[in-house]
């Protein structure tokens, strides 16, 4: 298979994994919802290890750690969204001189 080939299909496959995270985003969204009602916490390290014992069992053992990498990843960036969907802030003060957060 020619270089020129391989980079196509792996555009593809990026194009795919875009739309996937992208709807994972969207459902960890949904979720921040429910924590919130329910008033519970954003980080859930064990809910993530459980995803990952999952993910890596079905993944070769020379890639794991990668994938791994990457769901961590995944994960922290759902925790911000997460976290900026609950929590609004503002900025005060005289021409924006003070500003104040809730995270």
């Amino acid at each position: 298979m020619a270089l020129k080939d391989i980079r196509k299909e792996i555009d593809i496959l990026d194009r795919q994994l875009a739309e996937i995270l992208e709807k994972r985003m969207e459902l960890s969204l949904c979720v921040a919802e429910i924590k919130k009602k329910e008033n519970i916490p954003v980080l859930n390290r064990q809910r993530e290890e459980e995803v990952l014992k999952n993910i890596t069992k079905s993944v070769s053992p020379e890639k794991r750690k990668g994938i791994e990498n990457i769901y961590r990843e995944i994960f922290r960036q759902s925790r911000y969204e997460q976290i900026r969907a609950n929590y609004k802030y503002g900025l005060l003060g005289e021409k924006l001189s003070y500003s104040y957060s809730s995270w």
